[in-house]
């Protein structure tokens, strides 16, 4: 997995599976996701 900082502050995770989810910091999607 790997965490990228985007410039408008989202973060960008990519999962070793090669999904990829765009968060707000302390949002609960990515959570929510199942992570």
């Amino acid at each position: 997995m790997t965490v990228q900082q985007l410039g408008d502050g989202l973060l960008r995770w990519t999962m070793s599976d090669g999904q990829v989810y765009d968060t707000e910091p302390d949002s609960p999607v990515f959570w929510a996701a199942g992570a």
